[in-house]
Formats: C-alpha cells, structure tokens, sequence
C-alpha cells in the first residue's frame, strides 16, 4: 500500500490529487513518480498558499473571492492548530449580483460559529458580514469593518503578535494581496 502526503491543507486537495494519481497511473506513469509529483505540489500565488513568516501564518487567497471558495478557506483557517488567534481579514465578494447583501450577510452568521478570533473587513459588501457575525453573538470587540485599505493596514500592525494565523481572502479587484504584502514587508 502507498501513502501519499500533500502540501496544501484544502480538503478539496485531496480530491485533486486523487484525480491526478488515477490520470497518471492511467496514462502508465510508475507510482514513486507520481507520489513524488503530488507531493512537491505546492498551492500557486495567491491561492490559498501558506506562507511561513517570522512570526506569523498567512493564508494568502487574495486572488479571488466566492461563497464557496471562501467557505472552503474559512474552514482550512480554523482546522489549523493555533498559538496565537485565527484572524480572517476578508474583503468583498463581487459580481455577486442581487445575492450579495445575503451572501455577505451568510458569512457573518458562518464566521460566528466558526473558530475565528478575529474578523475584520473591508469594503461596501463585507459590512454585512462584520454586523451579522456581532448580531450573531461574536465579540463586537473582535469585528472591525473598514472602507479604506490604508487604515485596515494601519489597524492590523498594531493587532497581529506572534503565533497568530492570518486567512486574507477577497475578489480580485479588492487587491487584498495588499495585506500579504504589508504583513511579510513588516517582519
């Protein structure tokens, strides 16, 4: 029996991975090569990649933004075994059309379930997120909403210490890789 191990901690992952181990085998490939190929995937840029700071673990999903890509990254944050807080910095989902209020709204309630610590959001969309996850019983303390980047920023390097777990997640034209950068740049 062969074990394979995987980098990327979604658990859709595993499905992919499968899918790629069948598609080799298949197409005759021997399976120490495949284990090998599997096993050095790494997540692209921005897509749900792990990145290791000094003191930190980000999540970088800054490349986009749906209710069930969000879902997915939501959960990978709080399977992750924590030091410090789990900190969801989301960002608005767009092109959602006349759904978007509800959606947002959605990830509010899911967020104040879930172990999260700290949400903070930023843009038009995302306030409906930060006020149900409060009507939904999360510390009000820990929900902050912005409209501007500069001061998100601004509040998130007076807020993360060491040992914390970042998820930064939003569609594409709220240009979230903004935090990735400003965290891995204040080390």
């Amino acid at each position: 029996m062969h074990y394979m191990e995987i980098k990327h901690c979604a658990l859709h992952n595993v499905l992919n991975a499968m899918v790629a181990v069948g598609c080799g085998l298949l197409f005759g490939m021997d399976i120490a090569t495949i284990k090998e190929r599997v096993g050095s995937f790494d997540a692209p840029d921005m897509r749900l990649k792990e990145i290791r700071l000094k003191d930190l673990v980000v999540f970088d999903d800054s490349y986009n933004s749906n209710p069930q890509s969000l879902k997915q990254a939501i959960d990978v944050l709080c399977r992750q075994a924590a030091a410090g807080r789990r900190i969801l910095v989301m960002g608005d989902m767009l092109e959602l059309g006349k759904k978007s209020d509800e959606f947002h709204a959605y990830f509010g309630r899911y967020v104040s379930k879930k172990a999260v610590d700290i949400l903070l959001t930023f843009g038009a969309y995302s306030r409906h997120t930060a006020d149900h996850a409060r009507r939904c019983g999360m510390n009000a303390d820990c929900v902050v909403h912005f409209d501007d980047c500069a001061q998100l920023l601004k509040y998130l390097g007076g807020l993360v210490k060491q040992g914390d777990i970042l998820l930064i997640k939003g569609s594409r034209s709220m240009q979230m890789e903004r935090v990735v950068k400003f965290l891995k740049e204040r080390e």
